[in-house]
């Protein structure tokens, strides 16, 4: 079954609103290290640490969480921080690691950065589900993207614009209705808070783009995998 940007679009965000507290908690959670090195004001590269592993265990729980609501599952807050114990997650904390540091590589030559970003963007579902290695999990993401990483970037880019833009506006009227300057204590929750958001819709979008290229390339429907669930 073919899919296309628009119906990858509209399932990420129909689960993000129908499992919107379970997956929004679970995020506020797992990026709060990243929140109190920056009150703290931990200098630049903790902060950068803490993001990076902020963004890996976000990606953990809510792969895990949009499996289980695909599979018809209702994923719990305690369910969902519970996968950061899992059996490999230390395998999927240095996949996470490796994504980033590639990408953010990448980036700096900009075009490169864009692509790997497309090449990957499956690998943490992929290994989720089939319990890879690392470099399995990459080669294996890369195989399910191929002739369709336009397609994958074009989806990336749609829900990044579509929530972006209206959680810019209530990230700047939050902080002004509340008088908060800059670098204050306020701006500080506040970007935490309209973060956890964004990276709500943004982590589910992978574990969607994987059922769809799962379907599409090997026949196989999400329903027919055995997920873990934990």
């Amino acid at each position: 079954m073919t899919w296309t940007v628009g119906s990858a679009v509209r399932a990420t965000f129909a689960l993000v609103r129908d499992n919107f507290f379970a997956f929004f908690v679970t995020t506020l959670v797992a990026t709060t290290p990243l929140l109190v090195v920056d009150i703290i004001e931990g200098g630049i590269v903790v902060s950068l640490a803490a993001g990076l592993l902020s963004n890996v265990l976000t990606a953990i729980c809510l792969t895990v969480g949009t499996l289980q609501a695909m599979t018809g599952h209702r994923p719990d807050v305690a369910g969902l921080l519970r996968q950061i114990g899992r059996p490999n997650s230390g395998r999927l904390i240095l996949l996470g690691v490796v994504q980033s540091l590639v990408i953010a590589l990448g980036f700096t030559l900009v075009i490169p950065g864009i692509w790997v970003l497309a090449l990957w963007m499956v690998a943490t579902p992929a290994m989720v589900v089939d319990d890879l290695s690392v470099g399995a999990a990459l080669d294996r993401s890369a195989a399910l993207t191929r002739d369709r990483r336009w397609r994958t970037l074009g989806a990336f880019g749609a829900c990044l614009i579509i929530a972006v833009v209206p959680l810019s506006i209530v990230n700047y009227l939050a902080i002004e209705l509340a008088g908060g300057a800059e670098g204050s204590f306020t701006d500080f929750i506040v970007t935490w808070l309209v973060g956890a958001v964004l990276g709500t819709v943004m982590g589910c979008l992978p574990t969607v783009l994987y059922a769809l290229l799962l379907q599409e390339k090997d026949g196989t429907t999400i329903a027919q995998l055995a997920i873990d669930r934990g």
